[in-house]
């Protein structure tokens, strides 16, 4: 199916939606989700700054001579670092139309139209937005991300959406 008829029966399926819980009937069906082509990286710096810190609080515990309150923080930034290191991965989907990424608390997604360009370098991907100066950074050191497999989907998706690619990794 064309992307323009794919557009025109989401279209068409928002309108009837409407109408038919105006009506009090159901939904013809929920909204589409396209396939997303995922990538996943480890987030490193953080979990070892509340590890460290967990570490630090163990180490000064014996001479502090605090309470129960210091085991329980002990405690907690050590569970934290693991539930953060293990669970909460940062992420980048790509779709045919949409970038998706995990930020701070909420997954942000991009429609084609929202992205200026994409700049691919060795050790980098960043995606430059439209409308904001901000720019989203994927990295091969801090995010623990294959830069080369994210590179093509990305490619491949500025290719297919007319969105300006910039490979920097040739010419180094």
């Amino acid at each position: 199916m064309s992307r323009k008829w794919e557009r025109m029966v989401l279209k068409n399926k928002k309108i009837t939606n409407k109408q038919r819980t105006k009506q009090g009937k159901e939904v013809i069906s929920r909204v589409y989700k396209e396939p997303m082509l995922k990538f996943f990286g480890r987030s490193w710096f953080l979990p070892l700054l509340c590890i460290g810190f967990s570490l630090f609080f163990t180490l000064s515990y014996p001479t502090s001579g605090q309470d129960a309150t210091t085991k329980f923080v002990i405690i907690a930034y050590f569970v934290m670092g693991l539930f953060i290191y293990f669970v909460r991965r940062p992420r980048l989907s790509v779709g045919k139309t949409t970038l998706s990424s995990r930020r701070f608390s909420r997954d942000v997604t991009l429609e084609a139209a929202e992205i200026d360009g994409i700049t691919v370098q060795k050790a980098y991907v960043i995606i430059h937005f439209r409308q904001k100066k901000s720019r989203w950074v994927f990295s091969k050191l801090m995010h623990r991300f294959d830069i080369r497999a994210m590179s093509t989907a990305v490619e491949e998706f500025a290719n297919n959406n007319g969105i300006l690619f910039i490979d920097q990794t040739k010419g180094v």
